[in-house]
């Protein structure tokens, strides 16, 4: 608490109270004891992936670059002998192969972890939904997304690896050096080359294996921000506000395990708070059932195809008949496009695109005829 207020002030003690009442920390004859599942979550991120990390790998690729460059310069130095100039300049070389060496065994070895990695986490899915999101968001962005910066064609680390192949092509031709370092920097540029494209297509094949899972966490992500801000919506209004949400709407009130709150729907639930009319949060009723009698009723495709022969433009037939004049676009694209039993629809597909629009509507559709037929009578 103490270091926390030498950083900005902020009130250490209040902090350590909101932790102990939401559960995080609990406190027991004067001893602080985590609750597993955060003591899981320190587990988790003292864990050493098996994964070289990409930040690494840049890492590495600008030790590389550095050799390269001190070998240049040694190459040139005009304070030694040509026999200290010569053999400075081969052991920075050498030094620039070994991590190149290196570099090539860890993308196949980060290749591997990540395919290993996949399968069992594609198993987990639906045992551990949040240490999925967890492992999976780790892999994807501290040790395979991040290396699409840098490789990048103007990023500045494929800059510097061309600035680097120059200096190696100006060692090859100088007269300063002698045949062992020209041949020596003729193989180094060949190597460099083989390296990056190793590390290129095996970081392809690592998102291909991986971004699947990552979508999947996305919208996982997505789902359980809705259920967060759905349950503490509807707990505020209880609490603020007399409504008995639960016991007129039975909703059902679900937490996820292990998942820390948003701060972006705190600051939601605040403005709800200071609502002051209840008439604003009541949902006014109807004033009789006229509403619900003019309602249409959902077009059934198979009971306007009466005939039995099969219709070729489908959603032209659906648009132009004359029982479903006061039906929308949308509502009569929903009824040709919707799943409907007894009717075969087929796309055109060696047709043009057609434009579909109705009066009215402020919206066209682009798309294939498609052909209609009934097949069992209901």
């Amino acid at each position: 608490m103490n270091h926390i207020e030498t950083l900005d002030g902020t009130d250490g003690s209040r902090i350590f109270a909101k932790l102990e009442k939401s559960g995080i920390l609990i406190v027991k004859e004067n001893r602080v004891r985590l609750t597993v599942a955060v003591r899981k979550f320190i587990e988790w991120a003292r864990d050493a992936s098996s994964i070289l990390p990409a930040s690494r790998i840049e890492q590495m690729l600008k030790e590389v670059i550095d050799w390269i460059t001190e070998a240049y310069n040694y190459l040139h130095s005009e304070n030694q002998s040509e026999r200290e100039r010569f053999a400075h300049t081969e052991d920075r070389m050498e030094k620039a192969e070994d991590t190149l060496s290196d570099l090539w065994g860890i993308s196949e070895e980060n290749l591997r972890a990540v395919v290993l990695a996949s399968s069992k986490l594609r198993l987990m899915k639906d045992e551990n939904p949040i240490t999925f999101i967890v492992q999976v968001s780790k892999i994807w962005e501290k040790d395979i997304d991040p290396m699409s910066d840098f490789r990048h064609a103007g990023s500045e680390l494929s800059q510097q690896r061309r600035g680097a192949k120059q200096l190696l092509y100006n060692i090859e031709d100088s007269s300063r050096a002698n045949y062992s370092v020209r041949k020596f920097a003729s193989a180094l540029v060949q190597t460099l080359d083989d390296t990056w494209d190793h590390l290129s297509y095996n970081h392809d094949l690592m998102q291909g294996e991986m971004r699947p899972l990552y979508d999947m966490v996305q919208r996982m992500r997505g789902t359980e921000r809705i259920i967060h801000g759905a349950e503490a919506v509807v707990d505020r209004l209880n609490r603020g506000v007399d409504l008995g949400v639960n016991d007129n709407l039975r909703i059902c009130s679900i937490r996820p395990r292990d998942l820390f709150s948003d701060s972006s729907v705190e600051a939601f639930l605040m403005d709800l708070w200071n609502i002051e009319e209840e008439t604003d949060l009541t949902i006014p009723s109807r004033d009789s059932i006229g509403e619900l009698l003019e309602m249409r009723q959902p077009i059934e495709l198979l009971a306007l195809l009466k005939s039995g022969e099969p219709v070729n433009d489908v959603l032209t037939f659906v648009l132009q008949h004359d029982e479903l004049d006061k039906y929308t676009l949308q509502e009569s694209v929903e009824a040709v496009y919707s799943a409907n039993p007894g009717v075969q629809i087929e796309v055109q597909r060696d047709s043009e695109p057609q434009t579909y629009s109705k009066n009215g509507s402020i919206y066209e559709l682009s798309g294939r005829p498609m052909n209609a037929e009934v097949i069992q009578h209901g």
